[in-house]
């Protein structure tokens, strides 16, 4: 594990929270058009798509989408949602968090900044980053929507350094009712898009690095979905079956 950054904010560190504070709020706007383009918002039943595209102006993109039917109200549902991605994914598997250091930027009971160390695991491979992180709830009167934006500065990979390469995250989740109306059922829709950044050279195979890191990535982030689906709805039923004895 590399020590994370200290509680003192750099100068970078600053201009990297100012970024993704600026974000968040569009995060919300862009919601919509997201959901319209991937095909999210016309989802009713369960789904999930991980692929990585490359955009003339973008570059590389990942994104990671699925649709999830829980059985519960709205209101639960969305509280054990929150829970989970704002306090709890210190408990996810593959994954280890270190130096964690929530930051007073703008918390409150809807928003959530903080700055952690991340070694994650996939197969055999090991990847060891620094993270900066923002995560906000707005809760709507037709559903719930939590956003967030990340930026993950990579250490180290398959024991090799990695400065210089960082990847941005943007993160959508929706809990709204499906169109039959139902009240006691709930769509879960998650998306992720995420872009690969370098900012150094990392030598002549620096190419190779940044393919097996997004392939990592990739696979890490549609294995964490997956997972949380499946943290969050056993939550739910335990919460369920302590309602019933």
């Amino acid at each position: 594990m590399s020590p994370a950054p200290g509680p003192e904010a750099s100068r970078d560190d600053r201009a990297d929270f100012d970024m993704l504070l600026s974000g968040i709020d569009k995060s919300r706007q862009e919601l919509d058009a997201v959901f319209e383009a991937n095909g999210l918002g016309r989802m009713e039943t369960a789904h999930r798509t991980a692929k990585i595209e490359h955009d003339a102006t973008r570059g590389m993109v990942m994104e990671i989408y699925a649709n999830k039917v829980m059985p519960f109200d709205m209101d639960t549902t969305g509280k054990a949602v929150w829970r989970h991605f704002a306090h709890s994914m210190d408990h996810m598997p593959h994954r280890t968090y270190y130096e964690k250091q929530p930051l007073h930027i703008e918390a409150s009971d809807d928003t959530v900044v903080e700055r952690y160390g991340l070694e994650m695991t996939d197969g055999h491979t090991n990847g060891d980053f620094h993270v900066k992180h923002i995560i906000r709830r707005y809760v709507e009167d037709e559903r719930i929507v939590v956003v967030w934006r990340t930026i993950t500065d990579t250490v180290e990979f398959s024991a090799e350094p990695t400065p210089g390469i960082r990847f941005l995250e943007k993160g959508y989740i929706v809990i709204k009712p499906p169109s039959t109306g139902e009240r006691d059922c709930m769509l879960m829709q998650t998306c992720y898009i995420i872009r690969p950044e370098i900012h150094k050279r990392n030598g002549p195979d620096q190419t190779r690095k940044v393919g097996a890191l997004t392939d990592f990535v990739l696979s890490s982030v549609t294995g964490s979905i997956s997972a949380s689906h499946q943290m969050i709805e056993n939550v739910l039923l335990s919460g369920a079956l302590k309602k019933g004895i």
